[in-house]
């Protein structure tokens, strides 16, 4: 029994939690791309990977929507890898262990992961419920970028800071430098 198990939406919270198990810091994301190729394929969901672990994920359109336009759901893969000091966590190999405090969900001694991991989760529960009706192609983009091909980010105050993707997806998918 997981950590978050009994967490509502249910399958976005196994989602997440099967996520935090795999190291996925910047530069770091070959095995959490793969864990992604491998549940679209088990999904029977058409998928593209690429050499940087870019994954796109496509569903096909429910019966009577394969004329409406298609919705893009975007994450990225990667998370951010801090820790407090002291902390003998190895972001390269070992995973976040969670802890749940009210209706707080935290990891212990380093960051959550969960600025996009949770994005990624969402995609994944909604990509294998096959009870939605949805339109042509629901497509979820999760980008592995390498450093030199991040999207560009407004900050805004929440906690910190809280990132919101300020590019096209088109940045994503042929990987330009320009919005």
């Amino acid at each position: 029994m997981g950590v978050l198990t009994g967490l509502q939406p249910e399958r976005v919270f196994y989602y997440f939690e099967e996520l935090t198990k795999i190291p996925h810091g910047s530069g770091n994301t070959k095995e959490i791309s793969d864990y992604l190729a491998a549940f679209a394929a088990e999904h029977g969901l058409a998928w593209e990977q690429d050499a940087s672990n870019n994954i796109i994920i496509r569903k096909a359109a429910s019966a009577g929507y394969e004329n409406a336009p298609t919705v893009i759901l975007q994450g990225h893969c990667d998370m951010v890898c801090e820790k407090k000091p002291g902390s003998a966590h190895d972001f390269s190999k070992d995973p976040l262990k969670l802890g749940v405090d009210g209706d707080e969900i935290y990891a212990e001694d380093t960051t959550l992961g969960g600025d996009d991991g949770i994005a990624v989760a969402y995609m994944m529960a909604i990509l294998e419920d096959d009870t939605l009706a949805h339109p042509a192609g629901v497509h979820s983009l999760l980008p592995g970028l390498p450093p030199q091909r991040r999207p560009l980010r407004r900050n805004a105050p929440h906690r910190g800071a809280r990132h919101c993707n300020a590019v096209p997806v088109q940045l994503y998918v042929h990987g330009s430098e320009s919005a």
